[in-house]
Formats: structure tokens, C-alpha cells, sequence
């Protein structure tokens, strides 16, 4: 019997042990900035290191540096976009605006900054999806955008996410219905349930259009 217990808690601990592996690899793969450079093309990475002239940012287990020159801006995972170059960022004139600012073609701008690992996991999740899609052009700031879709994760009662479209004043036009966002592994629950709201509500969305 005791031989039975002890090999109870001995599998019971390994099972843990897994799991604890498991989560730390999985917030490790969703540990990512988002650096848009002059070029145009933006990667996913994270920067380890900046100082007067060079940004170090780390890919895959490998160091790289890049002049600031030529960064337009970062969003870091937690605090945000940071402009490093704003002359660069390609800036809307909302002045004489008219329709829709989420129709067909317009310019949509998802943040994905948090400090809660299932916010950001399902934001750069609906942000992905989305640049795939191709009805919207996705853009990495506020001043390039017509609006702004956020991803938002709650867990007031039962743990949910849904998805609210802003216009750059702040005022909420579209929120979605809600979907189930729960699970052990954050990362996961925020891209399943980003995954859900794409696949059942952005096609209503664009319909309504």
C-alpha cells in the first residue's frame, strides 16, 4: 500500500514537473516585441538590449543588432508602442472622413501590449488572422488606422473574451458577442478564443458592411 502511494506522488510530481515545462516553453513562444523598421517589414522578437545607436533584439536563440536609424517604432509587450523614427509612419487625415471607419480596405490597428500573457496571445492571434485575411489593411499604430479592433480577455465570472472596434477618438462602434476563454496554458486560451471570435464574428461583421 505504501509502495502504491509513493508511486502515486512520484507520477503525480512528474506530471507537474511536464506541466511547469509545458507553460514556461508555451509563454516563452508568445515573449515577443514587434519591431517595424524603415523597410517597411516588421518581425517579431525580443529585444534584449538597446543603447544610444543600436537596438539587440534576439530571434530563435540568436543576437542580432539593427541601428535605431532604422527602426520606425517598437511595441513592446508590456508598456507599448515606442516611436523611434516618427517621420516615418504613414499618418491618416480623418478630417474629411466619411463611411464606415471599418469598411472593406480601410486601415485597422490591433495593439497587442499587456501584462497578462492571454491578452497579448490572443491579440497578435486576431492580428495574424486578420493580416491573412485581407479585408482590412493591417497597420502597427494608432496614426496610420482608421480604428482600432481590440482583443479583450475577462475573467469577471466566467472567463471570456470578446472584441471591441474604436475609432481614434476613444468611441466604441462594434462590440462582439462573447466566447469562452478558459484553460490552463494562457497563451493557448488567448489564441483559441481569438480564433473563435474570428471565425464567428468577423464574417457577420463584414457582412453588416
Amino acid at each position: 500500500m505504501k509502495k502504491e502511494l509513493v508511486n502515486h506522488i512520484l507520477a503525480s510530481k512528474k506530471i507537474y514537473l511536464i506541466l511547469l515545462l509545458f507553460l514556461g516553453i508555451a509563454n516563452n513562444m508568445n515573449a515577443q516585441d514587434y519591431i517595424k523598421l524603415v523597410n517597411k517589414r516588421g518581425v517579431f522578437a525580443k529585444v534584449v538590449e538597446q543603447n544610444n545607436d543600436f537596438i539587440i533584439y534576439e530571434s530563435q536563440e540568436v543576437k542580432f543588432s539593427i541601428p535605431k536609424e532604422e527602426v520606425v517604432l517598437i511595441e513592446y509587450l508590456e508598456m507599448g508602442v515606442v516611436y523611434y523614427n516618427e517621420q516615418f509612419i504613414q499618418k491618416l487625415d480623418l478630417s474629411n472622413f466619411q463611411g464606415s471607419p471599418y469598411s472593406r480596405g480601410n486601415c485597422i490597428y490591433v495593439p497587442f501590449a499587456s501584462n497578462k500573457v492571454v491578452q497579448r496571445s490572443g491579440a497578435i492571434k486576431l492580428r495574424e488572422l486578420l493580416s491573412k485575411d485581407g479585408y482590412w489593411t493591417i497597420v502597427d499604430c494608432e496614426e496610420e488606422a482608421h480604428c482600432i479592433l481590440e482583443y479583450v480577455f475577462s475573467d469577471s465570472g466566467r472567463d471570456h473574451a470578446y472584441f471591441i472596434i474604436k475609432d481614434r477618438n476613444g468611441e466604441v462602434l462594434y462590440k462582439s458577442y462573447r466566447v469562452p476563454a478558459s484553460g490552463f496554458v494562457p497563451s493557448h486560451v488567448g489564441q483559441e478564443s481569438a480564433t473563435a471570435l474570428y471565425k464567428r464574428h468577423i464574417g457577420k461583421l463584414k457582412e453588416e458592411k
